[in-house]
């Protein structure tokens, strides 16, 4: 495989990882992840700087991408941690009137 095949392949990769992240399938971006970090340590020579900047282009919506992941799942955990205190007040109560 040629360097610039290498290259390309590694694009799609982070192409295919954009579309898991999307869809939350941590499992198969994971993978894919280690995947592309074993091509990357493969090649040698630097990217073009026409795949660089499809590579940094894609980087850079993926890290924004998580950011709102990891928020949007700080913020359920927050109201999911707010119900179960409640829930754990009311049975308390009712545990107490049942004595």
């Amino acid at each position: 495989m040629t360097e610039l095949e290498y290259w390309q392949k590694y694009l799609y990769f982070t192409r295919e990882l954009k579309k898991f992240l999307l869809s939350e399938e941590w499992d198969v971006f994971n993978q894919l992840l280690e995947e592309r970090q074993k091509m990357q340590e493969e090649v040698g020579a630097p990217p073009s700087a026409e795949i660089r900047t499809a590579i940094e282009g894609l980087e850079q919506e993926m890290k924004v991408l998580l950011q709102q992941k990891i928020y949007q799942m700080k913020q359920s955990q927050q109201v999911s941690r707010a119900y179960d205190s409640m829930g754990q007040e009311d049975a308390g109560r009712w545990m107490d009137s049942k004595r």
